[in-house]
């Protein structure tokens, strides 16, 4: 369950920023492949 400041992800990004920096890596490479196979699977909004 997420927290409305984000408190944890801001705490990551502050104590270990290369970690926090493979975890947005990791969803963005994750979102990318996500977008391309709805825009394959002829998506017409994405």
């Amino acid at each position: 369950r997420g927290t409305p400041d984000q408190a944890p992800a801001h705490k990551l990004k502050d104590t270990d920023r290369a970690t926090f920096e493979i975890v947005l890596d990791r969803i963005t490479d994750a979102t990318i492949q996500y977008l391309l196979k709805q825009i394959e699977a002829g998506a017409e909004v994405i």
